[in-house]
């Protein structure tokens, strides 16, 4: 099989995007951010990234990693969750890519919540490893 990322962005929500839950997707192989979440031009509230894929194949083991980071939380992103931590599988696997597994930049800092994060070598299997990401 093979895979083709977008030019930019993987999945982009920003200037009002809000409510939008992101579940079960393989972001991957983009040459921008696997996933980034901007308030730019109106803030965006309340958007929920879990249980996806991030810089990895569908399955979870070989390196797909997107060209920038993997999520990007930033420019009045308001009250942003990456991943779920009331259920094990809620959680993302971030892994592979070419920056930081998540950034979180947000003026004035709003909540955002970062919860139940999965990286590469906490899944069980012979997994990839992180380029740049959060420590465990």
């Amino acid at each position: 099989a093979s895979f083709a990322g977008n030019a930019l962005n993987g999945i982009e929500a920003a200037g009002g995007a809000s409510h939008n839950v992101l579940t079960d997707n393989a972001i991957s192989g983009n040459f921008g951010n696997g996933v980034e979440v901007s308030g730019t031009g109106a803030p965006s509230v309340g958007n929920v990234i879990r249980a996806n894929r991030i810089g990895t194949t569908p399955d979870g083991l070989t390196v797909l990693g997107n060209a920038g980071r993997g999520v990007v939380v930033t420019f009045g992103a308001q009250n942003t969750y990456v991943g779920d931590a009331s259920t094990a599988d809620g959680r993302n696997q971030i892994s592979g890519n070419n920056s930081d597994g998540v950034y979180v930049n947000t003026v004035p800092v709003t909540p955002a919540g970062l919860v139940a994060r999965y990286r590469g070598e906490g899944n069980g299997r012979d997994a990839v490893g992180d380029r740049h990401a959060l420590p465990s």
